[in-house]
Parts: C-alpha cells; structure tokens; sequence
C-alpha cells in the first residue's frame, strides 16, 4: 500500500504549491476566472472577462492575484468565444 501512495503523489516539479500557501482571495479569483472562461465560450461578458469590442477581443481585468500566466492562458482560451462570437453574427 505504501507504493500506490507514493505512485498517486505527484512528483515535486518545483513548481507544485500547496493548498495552505494560497490565500482565500486567490482561490476565489481562479474559481471567477473558471466561470468567465465558460461564459466567454457562449459569448457572454463576466465579472473579470469581458468582450471589447473596440478591440475585437476579450480583456481580462488587472487582479494582481492574477500571474502572468494565468492571465495569458485565459486570454488564450478566450479566442474560442472570439470564434464563437464571430460565427453567431452571421
């Protein structure tokens, strides 16, 4: 049993954080950026990702517990309520 617990712990990349060293606000602004995301896929405007229209895209607001990564991820997913958007105008 000692192995398969050991098998299902995920190795330590350096870059695995535990649940205790993220505060509560930044679990809240993942799990607002989750919904956006899904919203955005319909072409629905959220709280933190919402359509610009001057500049033919989605724009994430400037949360600082957002990291730069995140932030282009989302911006990255976006693009498919982008197309979404695009092929509903027609």
């Amino acid at each position: 049993q000692e192995d398969a617990e050991r098998w299902i712990e995920p190795r330590n990349s350096g870059r695995v954080h535990s649940q205790s060293a993220r505060s509560g606000k930044a679990l809240e602004t993942e799990a607002l950026l989750v919904r956006d995301v899904l919203y955005a896929f319909q072409g629905i405007d959220g709280h933190l990702v919402k359509f610009n229209p001057e500049l033919d895209r989605y724009t994430v607001a400037q949360v600082p517990s957002i990291s730069a990564g995140a932030h282009r991820l989302v911006l990255k997913l976006c693009e498919m309520g982008w197309l979404y958007k695009r092929l509903a105008s027609y």
